[in-house]
């Protein structure tokens, strides 16, 4: 990972710290940082700027995801009904089952997302993408899904692009 591009993030986190009066906060690092050389470095690189930088396992990210999308407008339409979570960033995919009765069925992280894809389409990365299609189909036949709740960069990006929508024109 680029230690210029990690100075830049970390004075990019200092500068809003300190505009919200020095409020606390908590810097979490996930699939990008897992896969990085010199991922130890740049977790002493926040250190050294006095923030701490926990670099979340690929359970605890998808864990999380689904917290956050059991309380979406989307999941709370439709109560007592399964669906699929698909969550898409720049290194990651998490995928995950949930039952109607809210309990996981299913849940994986995948080590690719919209960098790895942009890689796989230029050749310089293997095709990633068939484990968790394979995987998706193997674990849909146990649990019959009512929706797709599609969630992360990749798919914002991907929507804004389909949708014609411009940066700062989504609320």
């Amino acid at each position: 990972m680029s230690l210029d591009a990690v100075r830049f993030n970390i004075a990019a986190v200092l500068d809003i710290v300190s505009a919200c009066g020095g409020v606390a906060c908590r810097c979490i690092g996930t699939e990008a940082l897992r896969r990085a050389a010199n991922g130890a470095e740049i977790v002493s690189m926040f250190a050294d700027a006095g923030l701490t930088l926990e670099i979340l396992s690929a359970s605890r990210e998808a864990e999380l995801e689904r917290i956050a999308i059991r309380h979406s407008s989307a999941v709370l339409a439709r109560p007592g009904v399964a669906y699929v979570l698909i969550d898409s960033g720049g290194s990651s995919t998490e995928c995950s089952i949930i039952r109607a009765d809210g309990s996981v069925a299913y849940s994986e992280s995948f080590g690719f997302g919209q960098h790895r894809l942009i890689d796989m389409l230029q050749g310089t990365s293997e095709d990633v993408c068939a484990e968790m299609i394979g995987a998706l189909e193997r674990e849909l036949g146990c649990v019959r899904a009512a929706f797709v709740v599609a969630a992360g960069s990749s798919f914002t990006t991907y929507a804004a692009e389909s949708l014609g929508i411009g940066p700062g024109q989504v609320d």
